[in-house]
């Protein structure tokens, strides 16, 4: 029973030593550094000293996992808020509504497609796009077109940026025949005043 209490309390002081001395922390006074950089945790005295050495490590392991509660939070509200405003323009281009699909873009869009001139940049881009598409739909006797996402493969937020992943299905009536196509629709997004804005899309047949 000694045995096994010595143990345990040798356990705990490697833990201490890893959390306290391998931390900037106003607990780091107990550690005792070594010439050549090594450190390890100063005797305790008293079984006093002991357990209250335990209790400040542990308020200090409560206090770092709360503190990081608050990034978690906002890491899952940007990504839900990304998420919703990939959704909305998603929904603005299944009910041709350009103008609100245009107004989810940023100032310096990119978009590039599969369909001649393959790209359009700047603050039109989103409206150019649409118009693009439109000329050719006519041309090619394309009409009610739909795009509909999968789960999403990748939703990455990073500061004010982030990058989304969809596969998706297009499905469009070619001269009055159904035709669906099965693509990829990859986004960069970054935050503005305004929310989550488009910086950029590319879609590609899968």
């Amino acid at each position: 029973m000694i045995r096994t209490k010595r143990t345990i309390g040798r356990n705990l002081r490697v833990v201490a030593m890893a959390f306290l001395c391998g931390h900037r922390t106003r607990l780091s006074a107990i550690c005792v550094h070594g010439a050549a950089g090594s450190a390890r945790l100063a005797p305790a005295t008293s079984v006093q000293g002991m357990e209250t050495m335990y209790k400040a490590i542990a308020g200090a392991v409560v206090a770092t996992v709360l503190a990081s509660i608050p990034a978690q939070q906002a890491y899952a509200s940007d990504k839900a808020d990304v998420v919703a405003t990939i959704r909305q323009y998603n929904d603005a281009f299944n009910k041709g509504d350009t103008k609100a699909a245009g107004a989810l873009c940023a100032p310096h869009t990119i978009i590039i497609d599969d369909f001649a001139p393959f790209a359009w940049q700047g603050a039109t881009a989103c409206k150019d796009w649409a118009d693009a598409l439109a000329t050719l739909e006519k041309k090619d006797g394309i009409s009610n077109d739909k795009v509909t996402r999968g789960k999403a493969w990748h939703v990455t937020v990073t500061g004010d940026r982030a990058y989304a992943v969809y596969p998706t299905r297009y499905s469009y009536r070619l001269n009055g025949k159904p035709v669906a196509e099965n693509g990829v629709w990859t986004f960069a997004m970054e935050k503005a005043g305004s929310g989550w804005r488009i910086a950029g899309w590319a879609w590609a047949q899968h």
